[in-house]
């Protein structure tokens, strides 16, 4: 009896200890990135970064005129590199659902290229814009938020699930959410109208369907109430089926925007560019040798890399021949003091009054 009862006890202990390892596993997912190329006005907050600087999950980077960063997503088993272009802003954050980590790449405005090797069966990545969620497994494809606030998506490789982002409903605890038939009913539907977009394809998603929803169905009224009194119950501004009625007469096109062929020589030239978001080894990126090996992973690509820069600052590279001898090659940006090189290893600031002479 005393046997089975420490039996017992046992298997209820190993039982705790298994619930707690699993949650302790999902507490512990907390993705990251580290710094591959900065060239220009890139930052986080008001700090430069550098390649091999680390941002930190739910930290913002933001790239300015003139400029481009290239990000590895640390914390995955799978390679993410993304490359962030000019007036850019992204965040990266997590979720954890049903034991899979969700990696999510918020691009709140600019543009941003992605490559994505195929993703661990536990792992997946969203990427967010103000009108969709994109999710993938592996593949290469962009990004770009224009200026009326619209999403352009292009694939260049693999295929692509998307579906309609309302931030509005994203905004709302859990509890909102599931004490909501209204919302639950918004959110199935959208689900239920997930499409597929192939690769050497691209679409536009208008903002006017989220806002379309958000009136037709009395929900964007209910959010503004609901700032009004936190406490108050969404179902009670509105009428369930109503709702259901209004989700039902959105015609399916709504749904899926038109899909567009990318023009054979963009899209060539786009797979071209995606060459040289090249990932590093998860070993190689300890704080100890990242920079090292961020160096050398630039330094072996140098010359794509290098006319990207010409391309970007619209201005070609010279070689500045310092008085020791040294060489430094790269885009100048003349500081009147000193010289800015700007080149696949980095950025340094030279004294002109070290500099003997440059070259083209």
């Amino acid at each position: 009896m005393i046997f089975f009862r420490r039996s017992i006890f046992l298997i209820f202990l190993g039982f705790l200890f298994f619930l707690m390892s699993c949650k302790e596993k999902e507490t512990q997912f907390r993705p990251s990135a580290i710094v591959l190329l900065a060239m220009g006005d890139v930052k986080t907050g008001k700090k430069d970064l550098q390649i091999a600087d680390r941002v930190n999950e739910n930290e913002v980077i933001s790239v300015g005129e003139k400029s481009l960063c290239d990000i590895q997503i640390l914390g995955n088993e799978s390679d993410i590199v993304i490359r962030m272009k000019a007036f850019s802003s992204l965040t990266i954050n997590s979720k954890v659902k049903e034991s899979k980590n969700i990696t999510q790449a918020i691009l709140e405005k600019g543009q941003m290229l992605i490559h994505v090797k195929k993703l661990n069966k536990n792992e997946e990545l969203r990427t967010l814009t103000p009108t969709i969620v994109s999710s993938v497994r592996g593949t290469k494809y962009e990004l770009e938020i224009d200026k009326t606030g619209n999403t352009n998506l292009f694939v260049y490789e693999g295929n692509i699930a998307t579906k309609l982002r309302i931030p509005e409903i994203e905004n709302l605890s859990s509890e909102k959410i599931q004490a909501s038939e209204s919302v639950k009913a918004i959110l199935s539907t959208i689900d239920s109208k997930e499409s597929i977009l192939e690769a050497g394809n691209s679409t536009n998603v208008s903002k006017k369907l989220s806002e379309k929803i958000l009136k037709e169905t009395g929900l964007g009224i209910a959010l503004v109430d609901l700032k009004k009194d936190p406490n108050m119950n969404i179902d009670a501004k509105l009428d369930v089926k109503k709702v259901s009625e209004k989700l039902a007469q959105l015609n399916t096109n709504d749904y899926t925007p038109k899909v567009n062929q990318i023009d054979k020589n963009s899209l060539e030239e786009k797979l071209k560019e995606c060459e040289e978001l090249i990932s590093i080894e998860k070993g190689k990126l300890d704080p100890s040798n990242a920079k090292d090996s961020i160096q050398k992973r630039n330094k072996d690509q140098n010359q794509s890399l290098l006319k990207r820069i010409e391309s970007i600052m619209g201005k070609a590279s010279e070689t500045l021949i310092l008085k020791n001898g040294k060489r430094y090659s790269g885009v100048l940006i003349d500081l009147q003091n000193t010289f800015l090189v700007i080149s696949p290893e980095g950025r340094i600031e030279i004294p002109k009054s070290e500099v003997e002479r440059t070259e083209f």
